[in-house]
């Protein structure tokens, strides 16, 4: 069963995920939310999913949970549930960086970046920041193809973490969206470390056309997926 309605969600839904599993995709959303009450919500959602059965339970976290130096709220909350799904002996985590596809959601990073290039406003962007994007449909496609591969699950402590094989920095990301629309790209610069390191191994060897693009290519087919699709 998926439970959700989101991004992740929809897409699972999508690929006719299998019914002798539960799919978590809800919960907090925001790396910035504070509110207590969300988390405490989330987890008051995901016990009763953990109790209802002896069904594996898969549960997305972020790529970033191990990153607790900033004191992030968000990340220490994902990776304290990480721990209490494995705990049951059928919990499988699948670790993310920024989900990606159409969505109305306008806090989006890419959706941010966009509306503020078209509006001519300037950018501030972080030169050490760097970030991973990975398509809804192309995590659906991975989970439906791999889901009962016990082996593979086993060999990784019941852990994936499924980001793409490209990397962008901030300044990257903006350039690049300002060529897809043809506007002026607007920005100013700051220096502060973020440390988030990818690991796309087990993504590149899942999706295997990912060896005959580009990274600007993948960008450029994420952008027009959201402005587009």
């Amino acid at each position: 069963m998926i439970y959700g309605s989101g991004l992740l969600a929809t897409a699972l839904m999508s690929h006719g995920m299998p019914s002798g599993a539960h799919f978590f995709c809800k919960g907090v959303s925001s790396s910035r939310e504070l509110d207590p009450n969300c988390y405490s919500r989330e987890l008051r959602e995901l016990s009763e999913v953990l109790e209802s059965d002896t069904k594996p339970v898969y549960y997305f976290s972020s790529v970033a949970v191990t990153k607790l130096k900033d004191n992030s709220v968000y990340y220490a909350h994902k990776y304290r549930t990480e721990k209490l799904v494995l705990a049951t002996g059928r919990g499988r985590i699948v670790r993310l960086p920024q989900v990606v596809g159409k969505s109305g959601n306008r806090d989006n990073l890419l959706n941010f970046f966009i509306d503020s290039l078209l509006s001519g406003s300037k950018l501030m962007l972080n030169r050490l920041a760097v970030r991973n994007f990975v398509k809804s449909t192309d995590i659906a496609r991975v989970l439906s193809s791999f889901h009962d591969d016990d082996r593979l699950w086993h060999s990784n402590g019941d852990i994936l973490e499924l980001s793409s094989p490209f990397n962008f920095n901030a300044i990257k990301i903006a350039k690049l969206i300002a060529q897809r629309l043809e506007v002026e790209c607007l920005y100013e610069t700051y220096e502060s470390d973020e440390g988030v390191i990818y690991d796309p191994e087990f993504f590149n060897r899942a999706i295997s056309e990912y060896n005959t693009v580009s990274s600007d290519q993948y960008f450029m087919n994420i952008i027009d997926e959201i402005m587009y699709a």
